[in-house]
Order: C-alpha cells, then sequence, then structure tokens
C-alpha cells in the first residue's frame, strides 16, 4: 500500500454477538465515519482492510462498526486493542487556507527574516485555534495558528513563515 494511512479510532471492545466493534475516535466528530469507506488495521506496512458495513454513532466518544469479515463476536474479539487507519484520500476535501493536522506536522517554520525556528511536532486544538508545537534550536515553541502570526504555509516546499510577536520565542 503505498498511500498514507492516519489513525482515526482505537478498537475499545467487541459489541453484541454478530461482529460489531465499539471504537473510540479520534476524529474531529464522530459522524465522520459515516463518511468512511473502508478502515485498516494490523502494522502500517501490512494492513488489512475491511469495508465498513455500518456505523452507529452512540456518543461522542463512542462509535459501533459493522465490518465486511466479522461475523460473530469472536471474530471482533481479535481486534480489541488495534488502531484503526483510514487513507488520507477518504478525508473530506478542506476550504482553500486549511489543512488537516498530518499536512502541518513535520513543516519547517520559519520567522519573517528566513530564520528557522524549527520543526512542527504537534498540533494542538484550544476550542478557539489550533497551537503548533515547534521544537527547534531554541527549545520548545508555542505558535497560535492564527493569521496576524501565520503569515503563509506552502505545503510544496513544506514551510510556515510566522511573524512572531515579542515575547513569544525564547531566549537561548
Amino acid at each position: 500500500m503505498q498511500e498514507k494511512l492516519l489513525v482515526v479510532a482505537d478498537v475499545v471492545k467487541a459489541h453484541g454477538i454478530k461482529g460489531e466493534i465499539q471504537v473510540y475516535p479520534y476524529t474531529e466528530g464522530p459522524e465522520s465515519f459515516v463518511l468512511f469507506k473502508k478502515v485498516f488495521t494490523g502494522p502500517k506496512h501490512q494492513p488489512k482492510s475491511y469495508e465498513i458495513l455500518s456505523v452507529k454513532v452512540k456518543g461522542p466518544k463512542k462509535v459501533v462498526l459493522a465490518l465486511k469479515g466479522l461475523k460473530a463476536r469472536e471474530d471482533a474479539e481479535g481486534l480489541v486493542g488495534k488502531k484503526l487507519w483510514i487513507t488520507t484520500k477518504q478525508l473530506p476535501p478542506l476550504e482553500e487556507g486549511e489543512y488537516y493536522h498530518y499536512q502541518i506536522i513535520g513543516m519547517s517554520v520559519e520567522d519573517e527574516n528566513g530564520n528557522e525556528l524549527g520543526r512542527v511536532k504537534d498540533v494542538m486544538d484550544t476550542g478557539a485555534h489550533s497551537i503548533y508545537v515547534v521544537s527547534g534550536p531554541k527549545g520548545e515553541i508555542l505558535i497560535p495558528a492564527v493569521n496576524h502570526i501565520i503569515k503563509a504555509i506552502d505545503p510544496e516546499k513544506g514551510i510556515i513563515k510566522v511573524d512572531m510577536p515579542p515575547g513569544l520565542i525564547p531566549e537561548k
């Protein structure tokens, strides 16, 4: 498989006697599972594919899936504790200027003078906006993902240009 895989859930337990699984979703909303046609499990280098037959949203962090090939509770129990993956092609398209976390993580961050501040190692959601966690020569920097600070994102070059206010970059 050449496509990039993203973790979307943990398999929590078997559900019922017909081979369904209950998952803990990492997606923004559990209803996003309705958009997915198939999920993968197992090691990334040799994932096993399962077609999604049905999705039941049971709460904000509780989704029950019926997967093709899982017919009994015992089949479902074999997936407990595993991660579920999807291909990036299954993600809905975003508006221009919007990015998924996986697209931001790993990008290089530069200030307005072209000085490298580091690389994005994580993206935290605060409710109001995201925060890019950047690790570099000056240590860890938390950069609010807001228009007056993030000046440009170039996915082809893998660079984020920022205009940092005084005090947000630690002195080293």
